[in-house]
């Protein structure tokens, strides 16, 4: 059986809790392992819902997991290029 791809979600906004957590989540192929949220407790609750084993408010924290292979941001536009450079540095598929 193929290996499943580790996923950190980062940003919890209503795309991600519309869209790409319902999504992910019931896919075979891939685990969400980790939503990162600066709201922790918007993030906790998801987790819950989606069988999400790991919560974090810091978005470098999700990014440097050993065992994430890509990252998703669904975050605001603004930011999302610093984070985007981080998960580059470390050649994680975004």
């Amino acid at each position: 059986m193929k290996e499943k791809l580790n996923m950190g979600i980062i940003g919890a906004g209503l795309i991600a809790q519309k869209v790409h957590l319902p999504e992910y989540s019931q896919r075979e192929d891939t685990v969400v392992a980790v939503i990162c949220d600066t709201d922790s407790e918007r993030a906790k609750k998801l987790a819950e819902k989606y069988g999400v084993e790991r919560v974090c408010e810091n978005w470098e924290e999700a990014v440097e997991m050993d065992r994430i292979g890509v990252v998703f941001e669904s975050c605001a536009i603004p930011v999302r290029k610093q984070k985007t450079n981080k998960a580059n540095e470390r050649q994680l598929a975004i």
